[in-house]
């Protein structure tokens, strides 16, 4: 039965009731804007219903009960925003289910749960941001999944985890707008499933519906499997004071012929609380505002050598609980906060030369493992022995012959070093021992202070 252009508006309850022969019912391109429960009570033959291009804000539960010989079902381009529980009773024979072009903006978990014949979902150009785990339960027989045009950044393993493979899946539409959010970390695993030929892309007139940053990351720099080491060096990545800046932004801009992308990474993905390695160097960082670091609780390496950063505070590096190595080389430093690196609790390895501190606040360097510190090439004058206390093993280099010595140490203030050197508590990298200013009658080796 074809009732499609007919200004419909309203579809009442047991209005086809007698209709118990009636195999195919379309609805389509009318003014339909409620549909009452019951609406379809009696099409148990009807295998093809089209309730597409109408105005239906909304499907009430067992609306299709009585459709269980029902094989295709569309409800596209509607103005529907949700899927209550139960909409879906009653379809166990459904084979393709379109919901495309609607204002849907989430996916209820088990949701799909009785079509476990569909093969072919499509859920494109809706309001989608996020796709809990179980959104898909209950799709055993799905071949194809579509869910580009929405306001997806991410997409877990975990949500398509239990469906078929292969799967065709389409998370990107022709419109070059639809997908510049995309969080491309979050579909590193896609590329492995890719490789093994569990995933494929959906494609549509020649596009391929997959987010245009998938094929343009390094994928060989991201191990996903355990430790994920990322690294951002050369790529002339800057932050400053005016940017919106966050940590998963700035690992994952992106060269694209030469120029700098941002991906527009908004959401903390999964994969980043297993980040070990961060490789930040060499590029034109100059700030890193308060709590960037705070969801790398795995990180044990941050590499941020070679950039502008002029600063560092208290609460620069809190979150990074498991740090080992941390490298501020060859920056523009030139002064550090009471605190800054206290809260780094399992640090051995701190580098800090070529930068310039001129002066270092006490209580800076308290950290019990702390075991390698450099401090070359800065402007310091004199470091507090209190700072030390805890030390077990400290490696302290302090000159740089490289660049002209370091003739504004106070030697005098630094006679607490000898004691500590002579105990075997304190070594000096290469010999690079403090040189006091020429025609001072103080040496290192012998610490005389003249008065």
């Amino acid at each position: 039965m074809r009732l499609c252009c007919n200004n419909i508006t309203h579809v009442p309850a047991d209005v086809f009731s007698h209709l118990s022969q009636c195999v195919k019912l379309t609805l389509w391109g009318n003014q339909i804007s409620t549909v009452e429960p019951g609406a379809f009570n009696g099409l148990v033959q009807v295998k093809d219903l089209n309730l597409g291009t109408n105005r239906i804000t909304e499907l009430p539960p067992n609306l299709f009960s009585d459709l269980s010989q029902c094989t295709q079902l569309s409800v596209a381009d509607n103005q529907l925003t949700a899927l209550e529980p139960g909409t879906f009773n009653g379809l166990v024979n459904l084979e393709k289910l379109w919901l495309s072009d609607n204002k849907i903006a989430q996916i209820p978990a088990n949701i799909f749960s009785q079509l476990s014949r569909c093969t072919l979902l499509v859920l494109n150009n809706n309001e989608i941001s996020n796709i809990e785990p179980g959104s898909f339960n209950g799709l055993d027989a799905i071949e194809v999944l579509w869910l580009g045009g929405n306001r997806l950044t991410s997409l877990s393993p975990a949500v398509l985890q239990g469906l078929p493979r292969p799967l065709e899946l389409a998370l990107s539409v022709p419109d070059e707008s639809e997908d510049q959010n995309w969080d491309c970390l979050s579909l590193c695993w896609l590329q492995k499933e890719e490789q093994a030929g569990n995933i494929m892309w959906k494609e549509q007139n020649g596009f391929v519906c997959k987010p245009r940053c998938f094929d343009g990351l390094h994928w060989d720099e991201l191990d996903c499997a355990g430790q994920c080491q990322l690294h951002v060096q050369h790529r002339q990545v800057s932050v400053t004071k005016s940017q919106e800046f966050s940590l998963h932004k700035l690992l994952f801009y992106i060269c694209f012929s030469g120029k700098v992308r941002n991906m527009g990474l908004t959401q903390i993905s999964e994969i980043i609380e297993n980040v070990t390695h961060v490789d930040l160097s060499n590029n034109q960082i100059s700030e890193i505002p308060p709590g960037a670091f705070g969801h790398l609780a795995d990180c044990i390496l941050l590499n941020l050598a070679h950039n502008l950063i002029s600063e560092v505070s208290n609460d620069t590096f809190t979150g990074l609980t498991h740090l080992i190595t941390l490298d501020l080389s060859f920056n523009q430093i030139e002064m550090l906060e009471s605190g800054t690196f206290l809260v780094l609790t399992n640090i051995t390895q701190l580098y800090l030369n070529n930068n310039k501190l001129r002066t270092v606040p006490l209580g800076s360097f308290r950290m019990q493992s702390l075991a390698y510190l450099t401090l070359q090439g800065n402007q310091l004058s004199i470091l507090y022995q209190e700072d030390f206390a805890l030390v077990i093993t400290l490696f302290l280099g302090l000159s740089n012959h490289t660049q002209g010595g370091d003739e504004n140490w106070d030697c005098c203030s630094l006679t607490w070093m000898k004691s500590k050197k002579d105990e075997g508590k304190l070594k000096f990298i290469l010999s690079l021992e403090p040189e006091c200013s020429q025609g001072s009658n103080i040496t290192f080796d012998k610490i005389v202070c003249g008065r």
